[in-house]
């Protein structure tokens, strides 16, 4: 596992940690104040590298820990870091809580994305107990007057998917609500999709309210790191609104899905393999199909 870590903000780190093997690179975000948060846990096998990196800064303990969703890719971790940190409440949409509290059908979710093995490479999904767990409302502010978060409800992604905006550094943590960036040369970003909750139309709604807080930096929780926001509201909600054009008119014209894809590319200008559109399609198609568009 290799780790690196950066200041982004004042008195915000970015970890950087790559599993071999893994799908994606995670940044968990450690906000080192008197009562110390952690945003983005990510999977449990990040922990040992998480509590090494805290010990470096000096956080003797968290007071908050913040998913944005409870994907194991960004909160499948919580449980595990919950048992370390006993005084730490834990923050998540009021649809998420269930399903924090029994991850069963979490975890079978899991293993149909990432096999029956998953945990030897991401670990665990454990339960947090009941009286851990604060359900936050739309606009919530948490934390102490030197760190005012405002918790935001950005479903599209996931149902249960919430956005944080410190208040502090204009900073906006922005779990998958504004795609999934990537730093190649040819970069572009497309919704993150998880097949089954893609929610087109609310996605794009919550681009455009993220869009008004106009934040001076984007926190992405994978490959994009901590940037300047630049065009990336107008990038994401663009690409978004292409795809369902193109996966749309595709399926009305009884297309396969390569044939979906070829347009799809055609239309980026960029190559990317077969993989990274097909999840893509599903989620359209899965979204049309609950939608009823035909």
């Amino acid at each position: 596992m290799e780790t690196s870590s950066e200041p982004v903000a004042e008195n915000t780190h970015r970890l950087e940690i790559r599993i071999p093997d893994a799908r994606y690179i995670f940044s968990v975000y450690l906000l080192a104040e008197a009562e110390p948060i952690l945003i983005e846990p990510g999977p449990a096998s990040l922990v040992p590298s998480i509590l090494q990196e805290m010990d470096r800064l000096g956080m003797g303990g968290l007071s908050l820990i913040i998913p944005t969703h409870i994907h194991m890719d960004h909160g499948g971790g919580t449980g595990t870091l919950a048992r370390e940190f006993p005084e730490a409440k834990i923050i998540l949409h009021p649809r998420a809580v269930r399903h924090a509290l029994d991850p069963a059908r979490l975890v079978a979710g899991t293993a149909a994305v990432y096999g029956d093995d998953f945990e030897k490479l991401y670990g665990p999904v454990l339960p947090i107990p009941e009286d851990r767990i604060i359900a936050a409302k739309d606009g919530d502010r948490v934390g102490k007057d030197a760190r005012r978060l405002r918790i935001l409800h950005t479903p599209g992604h996931a149902f249960h998917h919430l956005s944080i905006y410190d208040e502090k550094t204009r900073g906006l943590f922005c779990g998958e609500a504004l795609g999934l960036p990537t730093m190649k040369a040819d970069a572009i970003t497309l919704p993150a999709i998880s097949v089954g909750d893609l929610d087109v139309e609310r996605y794009l709604t919550s681009i455009e309210k993220l869009r008004q807080l106009n934040p001076e930096l984007i926190f992405y929780p994978h490959d994009g790191g901590a940037v300047p926001p630049g065009n990336c509201f107008s990038r994401i909600a663009e690409n978004t609104e292409m795809l369902r054009d193109v996966i749309l008119a595709g399926i009305r014209k009884d297309e396969p899905d390569d044939a979906i894809q070829k347009a799809i590319l055609n239309r980026l200008s960029v190559t990317h393999t077969p993989a990274d559109m097909s999840s893509v399609i599903a989620g359209y198609r899965a979204y049309f199909e609950w939608q009823g568009i035909r």
